[in-house]
């Protein structure tokens, strides 16, 4: 089954009109992951770890059989200024110790990201597991779910894209994909298909798998924030506000 989702494009923008001013400067609710571009630790521009900023100490490092390390683009014109981190080609990382059943629920979860791919490829993952159960990317392939959980979303390659992903968001039990401009795709409520084995599976930010040659990320990422239960009311408005001020988006 394959499945396109459109309107998400991340040209700069006003941000929603419900939100306050100024904007929030932290996301609502309680992070169980939190990346954001401006908590890394670096080596020159090579960054050896991108840090938790939740209170979880889930940091990610290189993984050692990667080739590249991510570097440190420290006021990024594409996200209005921000700092992102760009991966290019096997340049993966893990967090160690940390399993999917760390970030979600066999039922539940709720996952924002801020990025964009810049390099066509055969695939094109910003986030995933170490089995390829689960995975994320802004691919220009389109968006499809097959029996595994993966989402891959059609969006022009150098375009900034902020999505929201979850089980249980909307009142639904279905998995749901939203774009930038509230732009949504519904994969069913076959979710859970494995969910016996994926919750014991490692984390991987820049691709998926154990190697770094397992379907690398080429492009940047600006934030990822991860709740293992749907955030509702101020809450999920404080996390849509704080990512569409920072970055300038409309939502």
């Amino acid at each position: 089954m394959t499945n396109i989702l459109t309107g998400m494009m991340g040209a700069a923008g006003v941000a929603t009109s419900d939100c306050p001013l100024p904007y929030p400067t932290t996301p609502g609710g309680t992070p169980i992951l939190w990346f954001a571009g401006d908590d890394v630790t670096l080596s020159g521009t090579d960054v050896t770890q991108w840090n938790d900023k939740s209170s979880s100490g889930f940091d990610a490092t290189k993984l050692a059989a990667s080739t590249n390390y991510a570097t440190l683009d420290a006021t990024d014109s594409n996200f209005n200024g921000k700092p992102t981190l760009n991966f290019p080609w096997s340049s993966l990382y893990e967090l160690s110790g940390e399993t999917m059943g760390d970030i979600m629920t066999a039922t539940e979860f709720e996952w924002w990201f801020v990025g964009m791919a810049t390099s066509a490829g055969a695939y094109n993952y910003m986030f995933g597991d170490t089995s390829g159960y689960w995975w994320f990317g802004p691919q220009t392939s389109g968006l499809y779910k097959g029996g595994d959980q993966h989402v891959e979303v059609s969006l022009a390659l150098s375009t900034p894209g902020m999505f929201q992903l979850g089980q249980g968001i909307g009142g639904t039990s279905n998995l749901i994909l939203r774009g930038i401009d509230g732009a949504e795709d519904d994969y069913g409520s076959n979710v859970n298909y494995y969910s016996g084995s994926w919750l014991s599976h490692g984390i991987r930010v820049g691709g998926r798998g154990t190697t770094s040659a397992s379907y690398p990320f080429r492009g940047d990422i600006a934030e990822i924030i991860c709740y293992t239960s749907p955030l509702t009311g101020d809450a999920l408005t404080q996390t849509k506000c704080y990512l569409a001020g920072k970055y300038d988006m409309e939502w």
